[in-house]
């Protein structure tokens, strides 16, 4: 069985309800979203395509890792607040029932 992964909707950051065109999607993956993501991780995270995914035309950003951290779970709880109250509202839960487990890595990120 596979461990429980949470992904977080880009759209919904973004306000944009309609799929994100292909070469949009390319954009963000190699441009914005991998940027931050080698800077956040300084290259240690691996392959973007295991943060960024894709369904339905739509972006979905992994969080667990940054979930399973104490300090990162503090910061992205506390953001998620202000971004998308229900999905905040779904991460608290999940934390709650203690449905992911927390880990001492070196940073929020990894």
């Amino acid at each position: 069985m596979h461990p429980l992964q949470v992904f977080f909707s880009f759209n919904s950051v973004q306000g944009i309800i309609e799929p994100i065109y292909p070469a949009g999607q390319e954009a963000m993956r190699r441009g914005v979203l991998g940027g931050l993501l080698r800077w956040i991780t300084w290259g240690r995270h691996g392959k973007t395509g295991e943060f960024i995914q894709t369904v339905g035309g739509r972006l979905y950003i992994n969080i667990t890792n940054v979930l399973q951290n104490t300090l990162g779970r503090k910061i992205l709880t506390t953001a998620m607040t202000g971004i998308d109250p229900a999905s905040a509202m779904a991460i608290e839960e999940l934390i709650e029932e203690d449905e992911l487990e927390l880990n001492s890595g070196v940073g929020p990120f990894f």
